[in-house]
């Protein structure tokens, strides 16, 4: 009653606050319900649902968001804006310099105005002036242009021997000593005169070529050259006061030549490093420090496993620990795996061939040869180790250990000595100020006290970079902790420190979860909350933790607290770009080779016979070698696909197991399957009466050279305890990789569950059992086609309870066992629940189904999931799923909730920066450059100065496209992109015409133009840049018309232009006539109704070019008649009849928005 009374108060009313209220008491209504909570997580989307434990679907739906790194590289996306900054400030800083030049220049009487030397009256190359310096007398305003032009173009120069280091192996090191012998060779007297005379058509490097690199050295040289020739000219101005000023006293760090500003180092670089996360009042150690070294190195190998012959899986023992211990000390190189396998061997720890590491690939590979079937057997002399792998890289160590040499060995040692014995004080110290100071000369200042100058001088070409985030105190707390074998959160807990993984009973549970971050330093920085513990500061993981607390808050505040939280991860989501890229790449050859082989499937037995089973069996068949993997017989092609020939068996079996993955999958003859029963291999083999024998088993399983390494393990295992089984079932309800740890234990800390809850914690569910499920309950989904599969995986986590994976490990045995054999003594026993009730199950002759959560659990997903239309969603659950009126009362459909970007922050103009004089701003042009490549030949007439300066290149360009266009009869007008990658191919470049306007080999190649094109923006110095992204679209409307006024971050005012058109001249100013509307920016959900056509969509962007065209996106990016390109598409609203603004919440509910006035901008 009070549903219907709101809901006529507000169609007669329209009150936006009822409209909220109704909100407001449809979720009281819905409160305090017993409820199990599935998470989804990946890195731009959230996937919930709601779930009545064995009864139905209470709610559902899909939070997204932008991920926290941008698109097309990865990196941070704060790091363009820092990156913008920096290369801002530098540029500025060059500009002051040079005009704090001129100005010195005007202050001493060499010149009158800036414009003398900039403008270039009588047309003079400097590079001749600067050749002409050295002999004869230069007229003021020559010897202005000749000292601007080396201070502008001031060459290479490194304040660091480590800096100079490292451009040895690249083309500008190469380049300057290529330089300094053809000086000496020829002897020119200075750089100038030696690239104007070896160059005299070009003088400046283009197209990425570093031939003309010179050194800031020899330009001082130069310089010093000509002022002492002007001087013997008897040039008044030319004085030791000017000359100190222009290239300072000698010390390469005063004169306009040699000013530059000072590295980052010292006490400013340690202003910058943060503080410790345990030790508040101290800072961080640096990467370098023999302490952080060592907390990398025993984490890794107190992480190391290895396993045996039999699979069996185990860390390093105390003994193998202790050996391997000090190694990086020991080794001059990369430690490899092999290294640690021989050290193991040495001391009789291990026999060879004993033991094999988790984390090396032993996957034997086929190498064909180039133009040959045959194959060449890597197994041989020539096949790499795989156990070449590098396990450690203290490139620290290595680092000053090389630079020490064979000529200070003796002090290396020193150093080696005094560290293993646990003295790492004079170690640290060098590496602290070869962490912290940059330029050589502080190097020196801060070594010299301790060290002598010979070592001090040998480690100038080394620098470290990089802090840690603990402190050395912290380090030196937790280091003797993991020397005992701890766990680096076992270590940090040992040492009375706060990690991820505390006590529970130390946190208040909390209704809802708490913020991520406690607040705002002065600078805006964001605080993170202390007491929540280690947060992870990956940027991307950050942000989906931050979602899902929104997402759980929000379903916690409309339905109550829930029974129990189920989550998985996407398990690429705390990994880096490279390695999310690295993923991505196998999966799409994975998804080649899937394609290939369907096709060749498909050749053979037809697409009738095409689907996932038997595509598998032709698979595990190729793999095989055409063999039944139990027996090694052969497998009658003809008959792969026979009804009871063949059957694909879980090698260990799925009810003691979990495993169903690829390498836990072979093809066998299905008596062999019976045989074998819910037996491992080795136990089926152990009680077999004839054919193969174990040991038979092994050599074959080890000679197939198709089958990687993890299945060979499978294979060859010896045993699978009843201890193994329960280890299988927590590792697919227990995630164990950090990013899992904490958001477990983030929930389990602080949220409170409901009363009647009796969960101890959180479920972190593994990939691959989630995917085992929804297979087997038939919800197979496809990523492309729209986002409301995150819900669809959301309901099959929260569906998997540890009740529902037992009944699917008993239906597994049934299907194994086949038939129950009395004589048959299971490995398992003595006999659990799940083993009496699948023996009354075949006492009764009965196999059990496949369990499901409940009964029509498919229909009700898919109906939730995939209906858009309401009506027909509730009368499907009503027929299917047997909903009463009273369940069907609260179901909506599933409508994806976006993150508006709200911020209106982000560069505020284009990267680049075209000339643009007056008269060009009044037409709204500008200059740009245009490859060849892409220069249309209606198009030549627009380069600057066609008719004058250019004249002759452009005739050139134009014969080209004629002489193309008589050789294959197309017209000029309609040459494109591939005519003209021919008629300026790599193998006929453009060459600069000579005066008589034809091409001249011995003229520069000519790769672009620059040409005048329209272009309107952000007015930068003498030119303008085009606009950047638009924050913000406020719409107006005027005599049934909507106008867009767009909003740029480099706006200080609010703007009053619609646009309309390309030409921004065109566009309407907007004044008091025009009735304001809202603002729209992007994610924000728009309804218009077009000609009586209604679009409900997300608003993505304005096309400014056009005359109020929009891009919208469908809420869940499905493709259709009208939305395509992922959801998204092009319309013109600016004659709808009517636009309005939706609210929508993290849950998806949406309302009309609130009226709102126009925000003036920060």
């Amino acid at each position: 009653m009070i549903n219907l009374a709101i809901q006529i108060i507000y169609e007669k009313k329209n009150n936006f606050y009822i409209l909220e209220l109704k909100y407001y008491i449809d979720s009281i209504l819905v409160i305090n319900m017993s409820y199990v909570l599935g998470l989804d997580l990946g890195i731009a989307s959230v996937g919930w649902s709601i779930v009545e434990p064995g009864n139905r679907i209470i709610d559902l739906g899909v939070r997204v968001f932008k991920k926290a790194e941008t698109d097309k590289e990865g990196d941070p996306l704060n790091l363009i804006r820092r990156e913008s900054r920096l290369s801002r400030r530098r540029l500025y800083r060059r500009a002051h310099r040079l005009s704090r030049l001129l100005n010195f220049l005007i202050s001493s009487g060499l010149i009158h105005s800036k414009d003398e030397v900039l403008k270039n009256v009588y047309n003079e190359n400097p590079w001749a002036l600067r050749t002409l310096g050295l002999n004869s007398v230069l007229t003021n305003n020559q010897l202005a242009r000749v000292i601007y032009h080396i201070c502008k173009h001031r060459g290479f120069y490194w304040a660091s021997s480590a800096d100079d280091g490292q451009a040895d192996s690249g083309k500008i090191k190469k380049s300057l000593s290529s330089n300094q012998l053809v000086m000496k060779e020829k002897g020119y007297k200075t750089v100038g005169q030696m690239i104007f005379t070896e160059y005299p058509n070009c003088q400046r490097n283009k197209s990425g070529e570093y031939s003309k690199s010179l050194p800031r050295t020899d330009l001082d040289k130069e310089l010093r050259a000509i002022f002492k020739a002007q001087q013997s000219f008897s040039n008044p101005i030319v004085t030791k006061d000017f000359i100190n000023a222009i290239v300072g006293c000698g010390d390469r760090k005063t004169g306009f030549l040699w000013e530059q500003r000072p590295a980052l180092q010292g006490e400013d670089l340690l202003k910058m490093v943060g503080h410790c996360r345990f030790e508040k009042d101290e800072l961080r150690a640096p990467a370098a420090n023999f302490y952080s070294e060592q907390l990398v190195w025993l984490t890794k190998i107190n992480n190391l496993r290895v396993y045996d012959e039999d699979s069996q899986e185990r860390p390093l023992t105390r003994e193998e620990r202790d050996l391997i211990l000090n190694m990086p000390l020991e080794m001059k190189s990369d430690i490899k795996y092999s290294s640690l396998t021989s050290a193991f061997e040495k001391a009789n720890l291990w026999k060879s061939g004993q033991f094999k590491y988790k984390s090396v690939d032993y996957e034997q590979k086929i190498l064909k040869k180039k133009n040959t079937a045959k194959s060449v057997d890597i197994t041989k002399s020539s096949k790499k180790n795989p156990e070449d792998k590098v396990f450690y890289k203290s490139s620290h160590l290595h680092e000053i250990r090389k630079a020490l040499g064979s000529s200070l060995s003796e002090e290396w040692e020193k150093i080696r000595t005094e560290v293993l014995s646990g003295k790492y004080d004079r170690y640290n110290r060098i590496a602290y100020v070869l962490t912290v100071y940059k330029e050589d000369s502080d190097v020196i200042e801060q070594l010299s006290p301790y060290e002598s100058r010979t070592l001090i001088e040998a480690l100038l070409p080394v620098r470290f970079s990089g802090f840690v985030a603990l402190s050395e105190k912290s380090l030196k707390k937790i280091i003797p902790h993991m020397v005992l074998g701890k766990r680096y959160d076992e270590a940090c807990s040992e040492a009375n420190y706060k990690h991820y993984k505390q006590n529970q009973a130390e946190s208040k549970k909390l209704k809802y979860l708490p913020p991520l971050f406690s607040g705002r330093e002065p600078n805006g920085t964001l605080i993170f909350n202390e007491e929540i513990g280690d947060i992870p500061r990956n940027p991307v993981v950050l942000r989906v933790i931050n979602q899902t607390r929104k997402v759980v808050n929000a379903i916690v505040k409309k339905y109550g607290s829930p029974e129990s939280v189920h989550i998985e991860l996407a398990r690429d989501l705390a990994k880096s770009r490279a390695e999310r890229n690295e993923i991505k790449k196998r999966n799409e050859e994975a998804a080649s080779r899937r394609i290939k082989e369907r096709e060749e499937f498909e050749k053979h037995y037809g697409a009738e016979k095409t689907n996932g089973t038997n595509l598998l069996k032709y698979r595990l068949y190729k793999e095989q070698d055409c063999k039944s993997m139990y027996s090694g017989k052969e497998i009658d092609h003809k008959r792969l696909f026979e009804k009871g020939y063949v059957q694909i068996d879980h090698i260990l079996p799925y009810s003691r197991s979990y495993d169903d993955s690829q390498s836990n999958k072979v093809l066998v003859l299905t008596n062999e399957n019976q045989d074998k029963g819910n037996r491992i291999p080795f136990e089926y083999f152990e009680t077999k009466q004839q054919g193969f024998s174990w040991y038979e088993f092994e050599q074959w399983v080890k000679s197939c050279k198709n089958i990687n390494q993890k299945k060979k393990r499978n294979l060859l295992r010896r045993s699978l305890s009843k201890d193994a089984k329960k280890d299988f079932l927590e590792r697919n309800l227990n995630d164990t990789r950090y990013a899992c740890r904490f958001v477990k234990n983030y929930i389990d800390r602080f949220l409170c569950l409901s009363e009647n809850s009796d969960n101890s914690g959180c479920v972190v569910v593994a990939g691959q059992l989630t995917a085992y499920l929804r297979n087997c309950w038939g919800l197979n989904k496809v990523r492309e086609e729209n986002d409301r599969h995150h819900a669809l995986d959301a309901t099959v986590i929260a569906c998997c309870t540890r009740k529902i994976v037992q009944k699917v490990g008993v239906w597994s045995k049934s299907r194994e066992m086949n038939s129950y054999n009395s004589s048959y003594v299971d490995p398992d026993l003595p006999v659990d629940e799940d083993e009496m009730l699948l023996q009354k199950l075949y006492v009764n002759k009965r196999k059990p189904d496949f369990p499901k959560p409940w009964n029509c659990f498919r229909n009700e997903v898919e109906s939730r999931v995939f209906e858009s239309d309401l009506e027909k969603l509730k009368e499907e659950l009503k027929q299917q799923c047997s909903y009463t009126e009273s369940d069907l009362k609260n179901v909506r459909t599933l409508f994806v909730s976006r993150a508006c970007e709200k911020i209106g922050k982000g560069a505020l103009h284009g990267d680049t920066v075209y000339r643009q004089t007056s008269e060009m701003r009044k037409e709204n042009v500008a200059v740009k450059k245009v490859s060849l490549k892409k220069l249309k030949y209606a198009r030549i007439g627009a380069i600057v100065d066609a008719d004058t300066r250019n004249k002759n290149l452009c005739d050139a360009l134009k014969k080209r496209y004629e002489e193309y266009s008589s050789i294959t009869g197309k017209d000029v007008s309609k040459i494109d992109k591939k005519d003209l990658s021919k008629i300026f191919s790599d193998d006929k470049p453009m060459h600069m015409p000579n005066s008589e306007g034809q091409e001249d080999p011995c003229n520069p190649i000519v790769k672009s133009v620059r040409v005048k094109e329209a272009c309107s923006g952000v007015p930068i110095r003498n030119g303008v840049a085009e606009n950047s992204t638009i924050v913000r679209v406020d719409i107006f409307k005027k005599k049934g018309q909507y106008y867009f006024v767009p909003i740029y971050s480099w706006n200080k005012s609010l703007p009053n232009r619609a646009c309309q058109g390309k030409n921004k001249s065109d566009w309407v100013v907007v004044d008091d006539s025009y009735e304001w509307c809202f603002s729209v920016r992007t994610n924000d959900l728009l309804k218009i109704v077009i000609k009586g056509k209604t679009y409900f969509d997300y608003y993505i962007t304005l096309d400014v070019h056009s005359d109020g065209r929009i891009r919208l996106l469908n809420h869940d990016r499905q493709e259709d008649d009208v939305h395509y390109e992922k959801g998204e598409f092009r319309i013109l609203i600016k004659n709808a009849d009517s636009i309005n603004k939706y609210n929508v919440d993290v849950l998806g509910n949406y309302y009309l928005a609130k009226p709102e006035k126009r925000l003036e901008l920060a």
